[in-house]
């Protein structure tokens, strides 16, 4: 999706699943939890530099980019 339609409609596409994730708690209790780290994993796909990667997540998941960089070393995705 990011090679055909660039960034930005990826980033959409990710922000209307986390938001679907959240609306419908797929993970129970756990639901914001677990989705940040399913979002994020789906940054190893992403063809993208790190950084850049870290810039979209963070607007994503509305959080820090300490709080990305924590997800992404507690094994959350492989950059």
């Amino acid at each position: 999706m990011a090679r055909r339609r660039g960034i930005q409609s990826l980033e959409g596409f990710l922000s209307r699943l986390y938001e679907k994730w959240l609306t419908d708690p797929v993970f129970g209790n756990q639901t914001d939890t677990r989705a940040k780290e399913a979002i994020v994993r789906f940054a190893q796909f992403i063809p993208e530099q790190s950084e850049e990667i870290v810039n979209l997540l963070g607007r994503v998941l509305s959080i820090t980019k300490a709080e990305v960089e924590k997800l992404i070393k507690q094994g959350a995705t492989h950059i």
